[in-house]
């Protein structure tokens, strides 16, 4: 049968609050989801937050699938981040996809939030899976 979804504005997924502290003065969180979308001409957005910020954002058409590799790692102070990420790349490789400069306290909480937007109401973005993995460091 048909199905039917809201258009045109963000929809959360799923939202995981980091734990305070957990990164340390000059640690690393690396998130990987795992989006699932329909090939067709219509565009879909797959989207990650780091608090109230953007990580990750990329706009789809034909791809079946979006796992970005998401880093993001405190620069020697709580509350001063840089984020890199590789659309199609794996671990220890270069890429000019996206680098983001943050300013998030992560002496507490951080959500880290899974977002999509879909255009056409039969459309569809699945959140198969997410991994979010901490190396801290002082």
């Amino acid at each position: 049968g048909a199905y039917t979804q809201t258009t045109g504005s963000e929809i959360t997924l799923t939202t995981v609050t980091i734990p305070p502290n957990i990164m340390g003065r000059a640690g690393c969180l690396t998130i990987t989801p795992a989006f699932i979308i329909p090939s067709n001409a219509n565009s879909k957005t797959t989207a990650v937050y780091f608090g109230p910020s953007v990580l990750y954002a990329k706009t789809r058409t034909t791809s079946t699938q979006e796992t970005p590799l998401i880093d993001v790692r405190n620069r020697g102070v709580t509350n001063r981040q840089f984020s890199a990420w590789a659309t199609t790349a794996g671990p220890a490789t270069s890429s000019s996809s996206g680098v983001v400069n943050l300013a998030i306290d992560t002496t507490a909480s951080v959500d880290i939030t899974f977002r999509a937007i879909i255009n056409v109401a039969t459309d569809y973005c699945i959140l198969e899976s997410a991994g979010i993995t901490s190396r801290p460091f002082s």
